[in-house]
């Protein structure tokens, strides 16, 4: 189901008395309405762990979007897009994973229906699949034909798993064979990938599919050149973030911390990027787990990527 975010129980900071200009997010945050929807950004909660869970992963993610907003709605709020709030899509009594992420599909439908950009808090990697099936719902297939879509995904992993029971490391796997399926193309960037973290049949996988990846020791640096020849080549992108791409000093808070990483500052960089070239039509984040932080440290970060995606 959807719910309406909540922010009665967090601590907000009013700076308001110094003028206009001194606003913060949670006083320009509106809530959902199709309206307002064109040309804003809009964030979608995603409950869930239930795929983390089943991929031997540390439980907790399912909190993320509420601890995220309450770093994000006390940051300066400097534009230039319109945020929305659109709520959390939560679990049924006696619901599962595939009806969340057939929710999540419909709630992006809609909101790309109405000329808004999604940007989902997760909740697991799971989450892909839900944006995915929205993306491509909202696109249809002859459009997939026709123009060049790729997926995006920062993270140290690949996620193409191919276990029988979907999880947190199947989203990408689920992706492609639906596309094969029908015979459309799998245009899928992995940047940050950990050589440790990845077995040598998905490396093998990857290879086979022809998945470009670059490895995580690879991109600690920003490197203009890889991004821009991205956007050269595709038309669309669905930018998916993991926050276990970053260094497990910097982001330790995730269902699976990483060995080595991708600096934060590169990160931001890659997403900033993206997103200023008005290609990116959604946008996930995932794996945060708020479980293991530290005075909010970890989730202060997090949400300092979320805010560059706002944008």
């Amino acid at each position: 189901m959807l719910i309406p975010a909540n922010s009665a129980d967090m601590v907000l900071r009013d700076d308001s008395d110094e003028g206009p200009a001194a606003l913060r997010v949670h006083q320009v945050v509106s809530p959902f309405s199709p309206e307002a929807a064109k040309g804003s950004s809009v964030l979608v909660g995603f409950c869930s762990d239930l795929g983390v869970v089943a991929n031997s992963g540390r439980p907790g993610a399912k909190d993320a979007p509420s601890a995220l907003r309450r770093q994000l709605y006390n940051f300066a709020y400097n534009g230039p897009r319109k945020i929305l709030d659109l709520g959390d899509v939560v679990a049924d009594q006696g619901g599962g994973l595939a009806q969340m992420q057939e929710e999540l599909s419909s709630v992006i439908r809609s909101v790309l229906r109405m000329g808004g950009r999604p940007v989902v808090i997760g909740g697991g990697h799971e989450v892909a699949w839900g944006s995915w099936q929205g993306i491509r719902g909202h696109l249809g297939d002859d459009l997939l034909r026709s123009k060049r879509v790729a997926i995006v995904n920062l993270d140290a992993h690949f996620d193409i798993r191919s276990i029988p029971i979907p999880s947190s490391g199947t989203p990408f796997f689920q992706i492609a064979t639906s596309l094969f399926d029908s015979r459309l193309a799998f245009n899928y960037i992995c940047l940050g990938v950990s050589e440790v973290s990845n077995t040598a049949v998905l490396f093998q996988r990857a290879e086979q599919w022809g998945v470009e990846y670059v490895l995580d020791r690879e991109m600690q640096n920003f490197d203009d050149s890889l991004i821009s020849d991205i956007l050269d080549r595709f038309d669309l992108i669905y930018l998916s973030v993991d926050f276990d791409v970053l260094p497990p000093w910097s982001m330790g808070a995730v269902s699976a911390p990483s060995t080595f990483g991708v600096p934060m500052a590169v990160v931001d960089a890659v997403i900033e990027t993206l997103v200023a070239s008005q290609k990116v039509i959604s946008i996930d984040f995932a794996e945060f787990n708020p479980s293991f932080d530290r005075d909010s440290l970890y989730a202060r970060s997090a949400s300092r990527l979320v805010m560059t995606a706002l944008r």
